[in-house]
């Protein structure tokens, strides 16, 4: 199925930055710390305390949360498929999560000299849709929730801290399975 008119970010690495002066209007963390991680996992999103904000993870994740996007509307590399980095930044406490993404587009624009435009293309996907009938799927219940792969156990180190967490497994690259609490 083609879906028309989906919106994509093109990204280009530049130097010096094509947009550079928009980086100016833009606000900025008060400290940033970003350097190539030796850690072997990443985070599909960032974890905050208060001002200050830590976050493991590659270019793709970063980028799809600056621009409010998902990885299929980023044109580029794929997640899990290039350098992980280490982000530990600071902010004011009371920073909203839309000034947050303001600030890394900022930092993107400052520390990788990323350039970027927007564009509309059509793009192949599948439409989730009701069947004929209404669904087919039973309501959750907490006795049918499955409880997390015994793999997964025992590398998270503390089981009880992560049941009722939406956790993606991969074991391998683009295969995936979900554990889920609604």
């Amino acid at each position: 199925m083609k879906l028309p008119g989906t919106m994509l970010l093109a990204l280009v690495l530049a130097h010096p930055p094509a947009i550079g002066a928009q980086s100016g209007e833009l606000p900025r963390f008060d400290v940033a710390s970003v350097k190539v991680s030796d850690k072997p996992y990443l985070l599909i999103a960032p974890t905050r305390s208060g001002g200050r904000i830590q976050w493991t993870t590659d270019l793709p994740y970063v980028l799809g949360y600056a621009f409010h996007m998902q990885p299929w509307q980023i044109s580029g590399p794929i997640p899990g498929s290039a350098p992980i980095f280490e982000f530990d930044l600071v902010t004011n406490a009371a920073a909203t999560d839309d000034q947050v993404r303001l600030m890394f587009q900022s930092l993107l624009i400052d520390r990788f000299k990323m350039a970027f435009h927007r564009q509309t293309k059509e793009v192949d996907g599948y439409a989730l849709t009701v069947a004929k009938g209404g669904p087919k799927m039973d309501e959750a219940r907490d006795e049918k929730i499955p409880p997390l792969p015994e793999s997964f156990r025992a590398r998270s180190g503390d089981s009880a801290q992560m049941e009722g967490r939406v956790v993606a497994i991969s074991p391998r690259q683009y295969t995936n399975s979900l554990v889920a609490d609604g």
